[in-house]
């Protein structure tokens, strides 16, 4: 079996591997630099910069203090919904909630038993019509198997007779 050298296909890789990365460091090292100083590094961006504004990234920062607090007032109702299904009453309290609640359980479980009463009748049938189907074919080979053996029983006494004739006319 033949073989190939991969090594000049590996040294070719690992070179491209190690000037991307240079790369990839020189530009992120330019991208703090532009960030930090405000200074963009596109022509384009540069022009309305000057160095006494601050960075465009500032502008973002009102919007991401928003989405902050927005984020601990929702972090604070999941803690109180959190505190108020800890603090649930248990099983031996008689509250509507409770009732309501096994209401709703024994509905879904009944109907669930339903369904699977259902589903249950509906396979049984469909597996008593195979099973039908099923005895029809092995009465229809029963009966072959007769006339094969019939057929076969003949035959051997027509052998047993032709034997018979041959030794009664050989002597």
């Amino acid at each position: 079996m033949a073989t190939r050298s991969l090594t000049d296909a590996y040294v070719l890789m690992r070179n491209r591997a190690a000037q991307s990365r240079q790369l990839l460091a020189e530009q992120i090292a330019d991208d703090r630099m532009a960030l930090v100083s405000g200074i963009s590094l596109d022509p384009e961006a540069a022009i309305g910069v000057t160095k006494k504004l601050p960075p465009k990234w500032v502008d973002g920062v009102e919007q991401i203090q928003f989405d902050i607090t927005r984020i601990k007032q929702k972090m604070k109702e999941l803690a109180g919904l959190h505190d108020k299904y800890l603090n649930r009453p248990t099983l031996d309290d008689s509250s509507e909630e409770e009732h309501a609640i096994e209401i709703t359980t024994q509905e879904i479980t009944q109907g669930t038993i339903l369904d699977r009463i259902d589903y249950n009748v509906e396979q049984s049938c469909i597996k008593t019509e195979e099973g039908l189907q099923q005895l029809q074919k092995a009465e229809q080979y029963q009966k072959k198997n007769r006339k094969m053996l019939v057929i076969l029983i003949l035959f051997v006494i027509v052998v047993v007779l032709i034997v018979v004739l041959i030794g009664v006319k050989s002597r």
